[in-house]
């Protein structure tokens, strides 16, 4: 199995490069799947949250616990990943340990210790790419996207979650950063060729 992870801010354009990625793959006659990290813990945490006339989890627990929670929930779900497919069978997914650390950086934590004694039995990605984009172009793009509508984007979120993402990737250096202010094509060409030339 093959291991690939897109990752970026909202807005940064990880689902055109997913969609792109897991065409050219399949072309070459290649097995290629998106897989979504979903977390049920954490989906629990936030129905408990509304419950509660919260808004989100947040609100209710504390990030390093539901950071814990979900990496718990992840590591069972790649527990099932195929280990002996070899390079012909690639997943693909847009939300790892990177994003993970991003996430609950953004929120103001900083000791990943816990987490990170569980996110060291993860698969290792072969490849990982981030898409860099300056959080105000990705505000344009999601603005362009939802039809003027944010959803839960908030420009300083997003600016404080580009900024921990940034520290992520410079402690990380098998992530490949790549500019996601260039056409989709041109990044899409880099990834592919990265990926499938490999």
């Amino acid at each position: 199995m093959k291991l690939i992870g897109i990752y970026g801010i909202d807005g940064s354009g990880k689902t055109t490069q997913v969609k792109m990625l897991l065409n050219a793959l399949k072309r070459r006659g290649r097995r290629a799947e998106f897989i979504t990290m979903q977390s049920d813990a954490r989906t629990a945490a936030h129905r408990i949250a509304w419950a509660e006339g919260k808004s989100s989890a947040f609100e209710c627990f504390d990030d390093a616990a539901l950071l814990l929670c979900g990496a718990f929930d992840v590591l069972r779900l790649t527990q099932s990943w195929p280990r002996d497919a070899g390079d012909e069978h690639s997943i693909v997914v847009d939300r790892y340990v990177p994003c993970f650390k991003a996430t609950a950086a953004a929120r103001g934590l900083t000791d990943f210790g816990q987490a990170d004694l569980v996110f060291r039995r993860y698969p290792r990605p072969a490849h990982e790419f981030f898409l860099r984009i300056d959080a105000g172009r990705a505000v344009e793009r999601i603005l362009a996207r939802e039809g003027g509508a944010f959803d839960n984007h908030a420009p300083q979120y997003l600016s404080r979650y580009q900024e921990a993402y940034e520290r992520i990737v410079a402690a990380t250096p098998s992530i490949r950063v790549l500019d996601a202010s260039e056409p989709a094509e041109a990044l899409h060409q880099i990834i592919a060729a990265t990926v499938i030339g490999a």
